[in-house]
């Protein structure tokens, strides 16, 4: 039996490592999780599991800080394996290059992850294994290509959370975060979609889902062992298959009866959808408007959504008594103040009870990212290292009213709620940025994650106290 443990620095449950560890708990294998962004407490917290192999879901952001603690691990621990997988390591697999890594894992992992802790503990040779690039100890990276998409979502293990049972603030969650389904069939140009299915073409079915009944199954066992108190499916597209969703909605409607969250997008939603969400306890739904201005939303960011079909999807969820939430960007690609303020009208049009706002991120290698190369609103190739793991830090693009586009991001909660006070936003947008801004925004971000989530205050912040330091780490 091979120890695996799982080590992240925030204090989430991520379904990734959620999935694969009951993969690895049905094969026979142990397996658990330190939550800690301190290295100096991640060290003392380690040493009492003696783990064979410790293994990292990275974003991209979060990077920098498992490169630092995996050479730090290595270092104190140089016979331990260590592993990363998540969207990072699937998109710049010359990751492993770093001294601390000695293997990546991309795309899905669920059936990668077993074989190669089978081998590992047969003491076989894992450096074939798709999926896998490995670190040989000569240096030689041997790189594999990956496996076909796991076609029967339903042959995954039933996901008990066990990962997390011993972490008291996420165990005792009221909300808890579920997929129904795997892939994506659009091309926004921010999201790394377009790249995954070139990564996965001819590896079978792109687009997958979970039956209903399993769903269902897994909310129903959730809900009788962590008090579960809301739901939110994590789906990009909730509703892309209709008749899947119709038939799901039914059952929830009468064996679960809890309040949940999802995804939506403008140009899908109907009145029939719309209806049967309201009636089965959806109790918000958030869709992209991403840019109140045309250019950017269509032409840049590729939505391909009209401010007609965004106006209706609001209007209907609010039909049936949906709460309404809009994801947004600031500090786009040759974005203009005027710009920006066309995306605080239309959500002062709509008049959603939620607005999330974040600053654009162009990821290396997405769509966005070339086209930001392209007109030089960055430099012919981001670093990495300038990509925050947060959202609601500055621009990283060339603007020359970025100064002014992060003081709106910061103040846009009271600029779309308070109309009036437009005047006085434009004149303050122009000071220095500054820690009263940063204060104002996170204040209003907190009462928005309450009332999505139905989390109680002193929930979110110590939340945000266990976050501290990986907020502090992740700041330069």
């Amino acid at each position: 039996m091979a120890n695996i443990l799982f080590v992240q620095d925030f204090w989430f449950e991520y379904l990734g490592p959620i999935y694969i560890s009951e993969q690895l708990e049905i094969n026979g294998h142990s397996v658990d999780v330190i939550v800690e962004a301190d290295h100096s407490r991640l060290i003392k917290k380690l040493k009492p599991f003696n783990p064979d192999i410790i293994a990292f879901s990275c974003t991209t952001g979060t990077h920098r800080w498992v490169v630092q603690a995996a050479n730090l691990l290595k270092k104190l621990f140089p016979d331990v394996l260590t592993i990363v997988g998540g969207a990072h390591a699937t998109f710049f697999p010359e990751f492993i290059e770093n001294e601390g890594i000695d293997v990546i894992c991309r795309g899905e992992g669920e059936e990668a992850i077993v074989d190669f802790i089978n081998a590992f503990e047969k003491k076989e040779d894992y450096s074939t294994i798709r999926n896998l690039w490995v670190k040989k100890p000569d240096g030689e990276i041997i790189k594999n290509d990956v496996r076909n998409l796991i076609e029967d979502l339903d042959s995954l293990p039933f996901n008990r959370r066990r990962l997390y049972r011993n972490i008291k603030l996420l165990r005792q969650s009221p909300n808890k975060h579920f997929l129904t389904g795997r892939g994506c069939p659009y091309d926004c140009s921010f999201c790394f979609n377009h790249k995954s299915k070139e990564l996965y073409k001819n590896k079978g079915s792109y687009l997958r889902r979970h039956s209903a009944e399993r769903v269902i199954e897994e909310i129903e066992y959730v809900k009788k062992n962590y008090g579960l108190k809301s739901v939110r499916f994590d789906d990009d597209l909730f509703i892309l298959n209709k008749k899947w969703l119709i038939d799901f909605l039914e059952i929830y409607a009468k064996r679960i009866r809890l309040p949940f969250f999802c995804l939506v997008r403008a140009n899908l939603l109907t009145d029939e959808i719309a209806e049967a969400l309201g009636k089965s306890g959806c109790s918000s739904a958030y869709f992209g408007i991403e840019s109140g201005n045309d250019f950017q939303r269509n032409e840049v960011l590729r939505k391909n959504i009209s401010k007609d079909q965004i106006i209706n999807c609001s209007n209907l969820l609010k039909k049936y008594k949906i709460k309404t939430g809009t994801f947004n960007m600031l500090g786009l690609p040759g974005e203009t103040i005027e710009q920006a303020f066309e995306t605080v009208h239309i959500n002062q049009e709509l008049r959603n009870e939620f607005v999330w706002v974040s600053l654009v991120q162009p990821y290396p290698r997405t769509a966005l990212a070339e086209y930001c190369m392209k007109h030089e609103y960055i430099d012919s190739e981001i670093s990495l290292d300038k990509i925050h793991s947060s959202y609601f830090k500055q621009s990283v693009l060339k603007n020359p009213e970025k100064n002014q586009l992060d003081n709106l991001h910061k103040l846009v909660f009271i600029a779309v709620r308070y109309p009036s006070l437009e005047k006085i936003i434009r004149k303050l947008i122009k000071i220095k940025p500054n820690l009263v801004f940063d204060l104002i925004f996170y204040l209003f971000y907190t009462r928005r994650y309450m009332k999505t989530y139905h989390m109680p205050f002193w929930r979110v912040i110590l939340t945000g106290l266990r976050s501290k330091t990986h907020l502090k780490r992740q700041k330069n």
